[in-house]
């Protein structure tokens, strides 16, 4: 560029207002992915995961009443005494929800410890066999 357009770029500039710094939003997605990371959606989901998971470990420790107790009346609606009301029979929901939870987070846990052991055990021999047999069908027999 000559020097009188870089002059004429200069005091353009010097002369033309410049428009206010807008203030984002504090919820746009730019700041969450700024405060998280790449995967917003990722990150969400193991916050709500721990949540739902610190629950059930905590809510039938600290329940004064178990989840089988009767508590009230039948079909009570929903109140500070019972989150989610009572069942047919006068049990609290909220602690039975919780109660049940924590028995189906033990379930996943030994049906996935058992799957990642016997994977593993048989993923091990098949590829460290030589025989070449072995690897195609424990490869093959799944896919079919």
């Amino acid at each position: 560029m000559s020097e009188s357009t870089t002059r004429d770029l200069r005091t353009r500039d010097a002369i033309a207002p410049r428009a206010p710094k807008q203030r984002r939003p504090i919820f746009a997605v730019g700041w969450a992915r700024q405060a998280f990371g790449a995967s917003v959606s990722r990150t969400v989901g193991i916050v709500i995961f721990g949540l739902i998971v610190l629950l059930c470990i905590v809510v039938p420790i600290v329940s004064p009443y178990q989840a089988n107790d009767f508590v009230g009346l039948a079909f009570q609606p929903p109140s500070l005494a019972h989150p989610f009301g009572t069942d047919a029979v006068g049990r609290d929901l909220f602690v039975r929800t919780w109660e049940g939870g924590r028995v189906d987070l033990i379930a996943a846990a030994i049906v996935t410890g058992f799957a990642l052991l016997v994977g593993t055990t048989l993923g091990t021999l098949a590829g460290s066999s030589r025989q070449r047999w072995l690897d195609s069908f424990s490869c093959g027999s799944w896919t079919r």
